[in-house]
C-alpha cells in the first residue's frame, strides 16, 4: 500500500533554534494555535493578520511576474487572489520560525491548491474549459510529486517572501 503524502498542515516539523535546541512543534492543523518556538526567536510578527498577507503577496505577485512575465491581475481575480492564499499558508509557517525554502514552498503550493478549490475563475473557465481540470489534478498532486517547473514556481515565491521577511527583522 503507498504511503498517502502529507501536507504541510499534516506534517511534523523538527527545528533546530540557534542554542542548538530542537523542538517539534505541536501537530499543524488548519485552525491551530501557533505552536511553540525557540526561547530566542525574536521578530515583530506573532500571528499572520490580512495586512501582513496584502504586503507580502504583492511581494510574491512581482517576483512571480518578473520571472515568469504573468500579466498583472486585477484584484478579486482568481490569480490575485491565490497569491494571497500562498502567502497566507507561507506566512503561518515563516511567523512561527520555519526558514526551509522547501517547507515554505510545499506551503505555497498548499496555499495555492486550496485557493483551486474554493475561488471561481468563471472567465478564464469559459476560454479555456479544460484549465480548471487542470489546475485541480495540479491541486491534488502533493507539491514533492509536482513537476519540478510547477515546483518552480512555488519556491520563487518561497524565496521572494523569505528575502522580504528578513529585510523587515
Amino acid at each position: 500500500m503507498a504511503k498517502k503524502a502529507l501536507t504541510i498542515n499534516d506534517r511534523i516539523i523538527k527545528r533546530t533554534c540557534k542554542d542548538g535546541e530542537t523542538f517539534v512543534p505541536e501537530r499543524k492543523q488548519k485552525s491551530a494555535v501557533v505552536p511553540p518556538r525557540c526561547k530566542d526567536s525574536k521578530h515583530k510578527y506573532t500571528s499572520v493578520t490580512n495586512d501582513m498577507v496584502k504586503h507580502f503577496s504583492t511581494i510574491v505577485r512581482q517576483a512571480l511576474a518578473d520571472e515568469y512575465h504573468y500579466d498583472p491581475s486585477p484584484q478579486k481575480s482568481f490569480g490575485y487572489l491565490a497569491d494571497e492564499a500562498t502567502t497566507r499558508s507561507m506566512l503561518k509557517l515563516l511567523v512561527d520560525g520555519e526558514m526551509d525554502i522547501e517547507i515554505l514552498a510545499s506551503a505555497a503550493h498548499d496555499g495555492w491548491s486550496e485557493a483551486v478549490v474554493t475561488i471561481d475563475d468563471p472567465i478564464k473557465y469559459a476560454n479555456d474549459p479544460t484549465k480548471k481540470a487542470k489546475r485541480l489534478k495540479l491541486a491534488k498532486t502533493p507539491f514533492v510529486k509536482l513537476p519540478v517547473e510547477e515546483q518552480d514556481k512555488d519556491r520563487v515565491a518561497a524565496k521572494a517572501l523569505l528575502v522580504a521577511w528578513n529585510a523587515e527583522m
